[in-house]
């Protein structure tokens, strides 16, 4: 049980609100009409959350999404699943990492975190470990899942983009790779080389704002 426990149940409620009202004081920008989810694991004090702010999925698949991340990843670590149509920090690679580092720096307290974000902003997919994960998946790894599931946003498939990232990322964690994981090899037209944790998107992943 982490030391901020009753804190962090009071916050989590508070979360939602905090970040739609986000200005320039604070690195977090989610327009109030996102649909952003929550759950905590009670037994672990880990947590899961889905904040869509580009709007890419329906509310069904990000109560999925977020189902399948709690019970597959909360038992040994925080997740959360980003995606942006706004990046205050830029549009370059760098610019998707700075803003994975605010969002873990100022939403995340435990001592394991990953976030997974498509920013349609940068134009970038990432995955970013932090903490007691980070030694469980490395930058090779997590380079290898972005390019695995970049596949699915050049077809408009953001939901199943995401469960594969959670099946992957799971696989790693116990198995040091998942059978899902296409053996390693680079797929659909990403242009990213293993050892990257972040997958460039491609025009044809193009919607509307982007």
């Amino acid at each position: 049980m982490r030391e901020f426990n009753n804190i962090k149940k009071i916050s989590a409620y508070v979360l939602i609100i905090v970040i739609a009202l986000a200005t320039v004081i604070s690195p977090i920008k989610v327009k109030a009409e996102a649909y952003n989810v929550y759950n905590e694991n009670t037994f672990s004090n880990y947590e899961a959350w889905v904040y869509d702010d580009a709007e890419l999925l329906t509310e069904d698949e990000a109560d999925k999404i977020l189902e399948n991340a709690y019970f597959k990843l909360t038992d040994y670590t925080d997740i959360y699943i980003v995606t942006t149509k706004e990046n205050p920090y830029g549009d370059s690679d760098t610019s998707t990492k700075d803003y994975c580092d605010a969002i873990h720096e100022e939403f995340c307290d435990s001592d394991s975190c990953i976030i997974l974000m498509l920013d349609l902003y940068a134009g970038y997919v990432r995955i970013d470990a932090y903490g007691n994960v980070s030694e469980k998946i490395n930058t090779e790894q997590r380079g290898v899942i972005v390019n695995n599931i970049a596949k699915y946003t050049t077809e408009k498939d953001y939901y199943n983009c995401f469960l594969s990232g959670i099946e992957q990322i799971y696989g790693y964690y116990f198995e040091g790779f998942s059978e899902n994981a296409n053996n390693g090899t680079k797929t659909g037209s990403s242009t990213a080389t293993t050892g990257t944790t972040s997958t460039p998107l491609t025009k044809k992943n193009t919607v509307s704002g982007f």
